[in-house]
């Protein structure tokens, strides 16, 4: 590596796109990462099912190759605004609601667009990229997996997890994190006690610790992008 230390076989796509790659001068790695693009076809089909995750309403298209980068992000994120947002006498928010943009609506886009490049934070590369995209299942449930018991005791085990149709490129009860990146709850029963909440808390509890554990920088992200999100679901919503 760039800095004397040997390389540790992470992050390779990001090295490579930023022009890092640990292999320069022996084989090229983009090289490799665009052979498997043709092949499999890998562009368009990202960009395909990106857009039908972006909610309505959703632009029809995306000018740029989807990728983990902030360029991208600033890109989907500006194409979000101005579907959501569109021309002045477009229909803006639900069918129903039968409003049109006006001159109040266009102020807003635009205070918007000039407001990204503060809400996506620059990606020091430290503890793994911001920008990597990930597929959350969104309806994470009992009811969508096979489980098992762990052999030599009587701990369960999931083995599986299935049914996709719902899953999003960021259940009875949603375990989430809040604005700063603590665990959270949401969805409750109306009938929840406080017997309910404390073991809902303690599954949130549970829940985050984990994933924070086995996916280093995933925190750091998640706090980092609490702008981004704010907007990007007041849009969806």
């Amino acid at each position: 590596m760039s800095d004397g230390k040997p390389y540790d076989g992470k992050n390779i796509l990001q090295l490579a796109l930023d022009g890092k790659s640990p292999f320069a001068g022996a084989w090229d790695v983009e090289l490799l990462i665009r052979e498997i693009e043709e092949q499999l076809n890998t562009k368009d089909f990202a960009r395909e099912y990106l857009l039908e995750r972006l909610f309505k309403a959703m632009p029809p298209s995306l000018s740029m190759p989807v990728a983990p980068t902030r360029d991208f992000w600033t890109h989907a994120l500006e194409a979000k605004i101005e579907a959501t947002i569109g021309e002045e006498g477009e229909m803006i928010g639900w069918e129903s609601d039968n409003e049109r943009v006006g001159p109040i609506a266009l102020a807003a886009q635009q205070s918007l667009l000039q407001a990204i490049p503060c809400l996506l934070p620059v990606d020091d590369g430290t503890g793994g990229s911001l920008y990597r995209l990930v597929i959350e299942h969104g309806d994470f449930g009992i009811h969508n997996t096979t489980i098992s018991i762990r052999a030599g005791s009587s701990e369960p085990l999931f083995t599986s997890l299935f049914n996709w149709e719902t899953a999003m490129s960021v259940g009875p009860v949603d375990l989430v994190v809040d604005e700063d990146g603590g665990p959270s709850v949401t969805r409750l029963p109306e009938e929840t006690t406080q017997v309910n909440l404390e073991t809902y808390t303690g599954w949130a509890n549970h829940r985050i610790q984990t994933l924070y554990h086995e996916t280093p920088g995933y925190e750091a992200a998640v706090r980092a992008g609490k702008d981004f999100r704010k907007l990007w679901f007041t849009l969806r919503d």
